[in-house]
């Protein structure tokens, strides 16, 4: 598999995303796939590039068996929002000068926030012809608008538009925690395109040590910024009574300035800072701490946060005072490794740390409990191997140019062949019934996406409040000129407008109503990952599928038998589909319709009594 990352953050840079996206692409890599990553020069969160990539403009490394293409971007410190738009905005730009050099790609992973990444995300997508899974971190703009970062209107009604727009164009909607899942499924992002992918760890790199004789060390390591609100641990620091207690703040970011000065002028003796630590010194790092602060600011859009320092700090065995709230605090509490205090409180924190630093037995057991669940459920190996899976489904049901051009070729010259057919079938339909000529349905289509079906209408115009979504062949609400439609398939002409405009093809899962799809399972969602058709091999088997419901509870039987068998035989189908199968069932599909007009009632009762299962 052939896979690239695209994203503004990458190591030597420190930070979480960083760590991350690199961790997954040398696992990938070291499954067997090929990984390229298009990046930009380090600068973060500092604004400095360093030496070995300074006064260049592009450059390609190679870092544990990725291939890595570095373009320029405006380097700026992580303060301003101006600057920091220029530093995404040009990052944009340059990196689709790496298009030609990243090669064959069969599947994306773009990395959010920043969110602009995406605008060149469409342009590889496009030009690579490949589908990309969308990670999205933190939640643009909706954060960036609670932090205070983001107060234009215009700008931010641009980015809630980009926003909607990479969430319908991206194969999967990756986030890690299940809060998110439910807040962009509310916000409308279909809920089959929508992956729960845990942040994690490498369990063998953090790994427990004895902590150094000395002073008991509460330490932050990570980003000094607007979302972690490092004020309130200053805060805590004047009230803590424990003169053993020291807190130790590491690394950089737009805040850190105002801490560093914050902490001089007031003589807060007992905070220190240290600067950004590589990436292989973090695991000695934090095992020097007797336990860590994780904090973030009282916003609502951090309820559904999970800092990756709580994965690290358990990793190595330390317990975690969290001044936070949402499911991170769930989680500290769930795994029993470390204490909970409501966000930005002082007085809350310190007691927390008084107490913490007054039982080193509490201490272990709780650094303990971390390990254990870490080890258990955020191993980095583990979610790496989640994240191949994902990419291969979105791989193998990415469409083809010559499927999708096998489609437009068939349906066009069928829209502008069969239009005397179907003008002469609307005039039947509306010398019939009182109605429209037309029944746009509810389905739900590729990525749980819903769309409307188009079909010649062969049922009374109240149908759809008068009885079940699937129909038999008695069903009463069935008009005269809808049985001969019904009978001759010419209802469903219609459909090649579906597939015209991207929605369906012409071989596929048969596409079903909202209400059904809520009923499948894990295995059958499948099916969603791929454009419904037409036909498929489910509808061959059932062409006569409304005379097997004839009689007694058509709705119960759909569900309870032959929806089942259906989804089975799809799965089955493309499990090992080909262009060359497609077309197979083009011309059986084509050769049954044909004969049908010349089928009588008892071919078709005899046909529905032998369909599969």
């Amino acid at each position: 598999m052939r896979v690239l990352f695209l994203t503004h953050y990458f190591p030597p840079e420190v930070g979480a995303p960083q760590t991350r996206i690199f961790e997954l692409a040398r696992r990938l890599r070291a499954a067997g796939d090929e990984v390229t990553v298009v990046t930009g020069f380090p600068n973060y969160p500092t604004g400095v590039v360093p030496d070995a990539y300074r006064g260049r403009t592009a450059m390609e490394e190679w870092m544990d068996g990725v291939r890595v293409l570095r373009r320029w971007v405006y380097a700026t410190p992580n303060a301003g929002f101006a600057k920091r738009i220029a530093n995404h905005l040009s990052f944009v730009a340059t990196s689709l000068t790496a298009l030609p050099a990243a090669g064959r790609t069969e599947v994306m992973v773009v990395e959010s926030p920043p969110l602009p990444v995406g605008l060149a995300a469409l342009v590889y997508s496009r030009m690579k012809r490949a589908p990309f899974v969308l990670n999205v971190s933190d939640i643009w703009p909706r954060s960036a608008v609670e932090l205070g970062a983001l107060r234009n209107p215009l700008a931010i009604r641009l980015a809630e538009m980009l926003e909607r727009h990479l969430y319908r164009r991206a194969a999967r909607v990756v986030v890690p925690t299940p809060g998110m899942v439910s807040s962009l499924a509310a916000g409308g992002v279909p809920r089959a395109k929508l992956v729960h992918l845990s942040n994690g760890v490498d369990i063998d790199l953090y790994r427990p040590n004895a902590r150094p004789a000395g002073r008991k060390v509460f330490m932050y390591a990570g980003t000094h910024g607007l979302s972690q609100g490092l004020d309130v641990v200053l805060e805590a620091a004047k009230l803590v009574r424990d003169p053993e207690v020291e807190f130790l703040l590491a690394g950089e970011g737009a805040d850190k300035a105002a801490l560093m000065a914050k902490a001089e002028r007031e003589r807060i003796a007992n905070v220190r800072f240290v600067p950004n630590q590589p990436k292989a010194a973090m695991p000695a790092l934090l095992n020097q701490a007797y336990a860590t602060i994780v904090p973030l600011r009282a916003l609502e859009v951090f309820k559904s946060a999970r800092p990756s320092k709580i994965y690290e700090s358990m990793a190595v065995g330390r317990p975690i005072v969290a001044s936070l709230w949402g499911e991170a605090a769930e989680l500290v509490e769930t795994a029993g490794c470390g204490v909970v205090v409501e966000p930005e409180d002082p007085p809350a924190l310190a007691a927390a740390v008084d107490a913490l630093a007054a039982d080193p037995e509490r201490a272990r057991r709780m650094g303990e409990n971390g390990r254990a669940y870490a080890v258990e459920h955020f191993s980095r190996a583990k979610i790496a191997a989640q994240l191949r899976t994902l990419l291969q489904e979105c791989a193998a049901a990415r469409t083809s140019p010559l499927d999708r051009a096998l489609d437009l070729a068939v349906a066009l010259p069928a829209l502008v062949l069969t239009s005397p057919l179907v003008a002469a079938a609307a005039i039947a339909v509306k010398l019939d019934s009182r109605g429209p000529v037309f029944h746009h349905g509810p389905r739900v289509g590729m990525d749980g996406v819903p769309f409307r079906i188009h079909k010649l209408r062969t049922m009374r115009a109240d149908a759809e409040f008068a009885g079940p979504a699937v129909t038999a062949a008695d069903d009463p609400r069935i008009t005269r000129a809808g049985r001969v439609l019904r009978h001759t398939k010419l209802d469903e002409l219609p459909q090649l407008l579906n597939v015209v405009k991207g929605e369906m093809s012409l071989v596929g899962p048969r596409p079903e109503h909202p209400s059904y799809v809520e009923r499948y399972t894990a295995a059958q969602r499948r099916l969603l990952r791929v454009r419904p058709g037409i036909t498929g091999p489910a509808t061959l088997a059932y062409i006569d599928e409304e005379e097997a419901l004839s009689g007694g509870m058509p709705e119960a039987t759909y569900l309870q038998t032959v929806l089942p068998r259906k989804l089975q035989l799809e799965l089955d189908y493309l499990a090992r589909a080909t262009t060359r199968k497609r077309l197979g069932i083009l011309l059986r599909t084509a050769g049954a319709v044909l004969r049908r007009p010349f089928a009588s009632s008892r071919d078709s009762s005899a046909r529905s009594r032998s369909l599969p299962g």
